[in-house]
């Protein structure tokens, strides 16, 4: 079985290369390992140059993660595609259970268990996410494990490190659509559920996430929080079902959500964005309401959204307008 590692960066430094380090020391060795530098400050060429096995890729201005995975992917050929961020630590031998899994289960995608860097043995081990209703999106809640060996289904892929083999990766794409930072667990989870592929957590393999990186005041490490509401917007505008979108998420979005770079963004990725979802519509088997057995996920109410609507004016009364 041939796996391509894709790792996506920016401006990571020793992060980047401890994670590198550790995929080129993996036993087996992956078949190949992509780097793809969303346009770093840095040199990196220079900051990987004692690893000559490495491909690395250099958009053209940046992108954010989401795109920037995407970019990787392109340029992977295995027959197992991992992603992962760049702040990563994992174990020596994760390749054999990822084999397995992949063996085993064909038509699945995988996220691995995780914990943070700082992990203290007995905390909590994330493995998946759920969804709730909680948001204008509903956002994936972290779920422990329940039983460390299994290979369960779970409704969202979370954490980090996404294993895509490629039988499922024909039919379910990466979303080209992506700008900035965030929500790709959530697309690429209702997309595969959609289509008729499964998600699940290899439970007994845990990869280490640098969760304060993310979260840190390091400059660039997340992007601008109009591109989150991007993301959000255009995920609305073509997972579902037709008239879905101009029901229950436009009127509540363009009263939060889609502001100055917001909406401008919308309408100069329009065609792109048009073109994504037909193809998204023509590959699933499943409809919007059969989401609630196969994955938890229900779409809310116009009650629900109009909840939501008046508990995030009021936050914008107390802390001044969103992005």
């Amino acid at each position: 079985m041939k796996i391509s590692v894709v790792i996506a960066t920016y401006n990571e430094g020793p992060d980047l290369r401890a994670s590198v380090a550790l995929a080129v020391r993996s036993r087996p060795k992956p078949w190949e390992i992509i780097v793809c530098d969303d346009h770093s400050d840095s040199d990196v060429a220079a900051e990987l140059k004692s690893f000559p096995e490495v491909t690395l890729i250099r958009t053209p201005e940046r992108v954010g993660a989401g795109r920037c995975k995407g970019i990787g992917i392109e340029h992977a050929k295995g027959d197992v595609v991992i992603v992962l961020d760049a702040h990563m630590t994992f174990p020596s031998w994760w390749l054999n259970p990822i084999e397995e899994a992949c063996s085993l289960f064909p038509d699945s995608i995988f996220c691995s268990a995780c914990q943070g860097f700082n992990y203290v043995p007995g905390r909590f081990v994330g493995a998946g996410a759920k969804f709730e209703r909680n948001c204008i999106f509903p956002e994936p809640a972290w779920m422990g494990r329940t039983k460390k060996n299994a290979m369960e289904m779970v409704p969202c892929v979370y954490g980090g490190a996404y294993i895509l083999p490629r039988q499922v990766l024909n039919e379910v794409p990466w979303n080209p659509c992506y700008y900035g930072w965030g929500c790709e667990e959530q697309d690429i989870s209702l997309r595969t559920w959609m289509a008729g592929f499964q998600v699940r957590c290899l439970n007994d393999l845990i990869i280490s996430h640098n969760f304060d990186r993310i979260d840190s005041n390091v400059p660039g490490a997340r992007m601008n929080a109009w591109q989150v509401c991007y993301n959000i917007q255009m995920m609305c505008m073509t997972l579902f079902e037709d008239g879905v979108y101009e029901r229950l998420y436009k009127p509540f979005l363009q009263k939060t959500h889609m502001r100055g770079k917001t909406a401008q963004t919308l309408l100069d990725k329009e065609k792109e964005i048009s073109s994504w979802r037909k193809r998204v519509q023509a590959s699933r088997i499943y409809s919007d309401a059969e989401l609630n057995s196969l994955c938890q996920f229900r779409l809310p109410t116009e009650e629900f959204q109009m909840k939501m609507l008046h508990r995030t004016q009021r936050k914008v009364r107390t802390n001044g307008k969103p992005s």
